[in-house]
């Protein structure tokens, strides 16, 4: 978790793989290989902040503003995206990029309203509570 001990696996590896760490990697079954790469990688594969929001309550979810809102369900769409469209999982990716573009120029015309007076029934003026509604100014 510090820099020497990335520092120091950086080097190891390195030097595994200069001097013929790879032959003895090749000996090894691929699902050996698969669980060593999985190891690796499902650590890094845990929602991020912006993810977080969605996996709260919903009336949690609905106190946050707009703009958490917006971001948290656009980032939810593109890994639901990427993981739907295995093998090209490039393709998940533009759908996201595409639907986040398509709602920044939907926020731009005006087509979202943005204005908390536009949340749940009740909702005031300074409750954070807005929500996407489609046709508002």
């Amino acid at each position: 978790k510090t820099r020497l001990a990335h520092g120091v696996t950086g080097v190891v590896l390195i030097a595994f793989t200069l001097f013929g760490g790879g032959e003895l990697l090749a000996v090894l079954p691929k699902a050996v290989l698969g669980a060593l790469v999985g190891c690796g990688v499902l650590p890094l594969m845990r929602p991020t902040a912006i993810m977080t929001p969605l996996l709260h309550p919903v009336k949690e979810f609905a106190t946050l503003s707009y703009e958490l809102k917006r971001d948290c369900l656009l980032a939810w769409a593109t890994v639901a995206f990427t993981v739907t469209s295995v093998p090209a999982m490039d393709m998940g990716l533009i759908k996201g990029c595409i639907l986040a573009l398509a709602v920044h120029l939907a926020e731009r015309a005006g087509l979202l309203n943005k204005s908390p007076a536009a949340s749940a029934p009740g909702g005031s003026a300074g409750d954070g509570g807005a929500e996407m509604v489609p046709g508002g100014r």
